[in-house]
């Protein structure tokens, strides 16, 4: 059993060098109820999002984080997380191929998570995680470009096109299970999880501005899996490694400090 939980972090994590991902953590909380603990991570991973009837967008983020938490009885806790984030789209033009690299701004997590079951080998808990990104926006030279206005084609001059990615947000939900090996918590599980925003195109040259494309983005999956672990070391800290698989691989790692 040891060898083969083994071999399938390894495997994961061998499937997901390429990219990382936001981290959800084992069952139980790393501190005492009212006690708290700080900490710090770097993320980075891709997905794919549906943009209504438009072609699907690939988008990739970086995340740099802090984190702090507060440990609750029965070994549940609450934390928050605040970082900045980058906002990579392949796809996002509608009138040119170019990618679209936004710089980066602040965004915002809260989660809970705890153990229902304790048991000798397995602990099993649900865990809640949202999270909340600032307006995202870029513009590119697009020359001369025609566009539809109230069903007539008008030739835009010296144009350019700007796009937003407005009020993106995450929730997700899942089980963890979790069991502890040669002193490190080995923990996974499904969840379930969705993301959204508003996707803006628009249209400026020498004519005025038009709004060309006003929809909704969706990641094209729900349903995903975790696996990872956590070692405990000296003097109250801690270092996670976590795989993840959403519509696409990723990774994801973090240090945190427990008083």
């Amino acid at each position: 059993m040891k060898r083969f939980i083994t071999l399938a972090i390894v495997l994961l994590l061998s499937l997901s060098s390429q990219s990382m991902a936001g981290l959800f953590g084992p069952a139980t909380s790393l501190t005492e109820p009212g006690s708290f603990y700080l900490g710090g991570g770097y993320t980075y991973f891709p997905a794919d999002i549906k943009r209504g009837n438009l072609r699907e967008l690939e988008t990739k983020q970086n995340q740099l984080f802090i984190q702090g938490g507060m440990g609750l009885t029965g070994g549940w806790e609450v934390y928050v997380r605040g970082g900045i984030a980058d906002w990579q789209v392949e796809n996002g033009y509608l009138n040119s191929g170019d990618e679209s690299d936004s710089g980066v701004l602040p965004f915002g997590s809260v989660g809970v998570k705890g153990p229902v079951y304790i048991g000798k080998y397995l602990t099993i808990g649900p865990f809640f995680q949202a999270s909340y990104f600032s307006l995202y926006d870029d513009d590119i030279s697009v020359g001369t470009v025609d566009v539809v206005v109230d069903g007539t084609s008008t030739e835009i001059t010296n144009a350019s096109e700007k796009i937003y990615f407005d009020n993106l947000w995450e929730f997700n939900a899942g089980i963890t299970l979790q069991m502890m090996m040669e002193g490190a918590y080995l923990y996974g599980g499904p969840f379930y999880y969705v993301a959204s925003s508003e996707y803006r195109s628009v249209i400026s040259g020498d004519q005025g501005s038009f709004r060309v494309a006003d929809t909704d983005l969706e990641e094209d999956k729900n349903i995903g899996a975790f696996i990872g672990v956590r070692w405990p070391l000296k003097n109250g800290l801690s270092i996670d490694f976590e795989g993840l698989y959403k519509s696409d691989f990723s990774l994801g790692a973090a240090v945190h400090y427990a008083f």
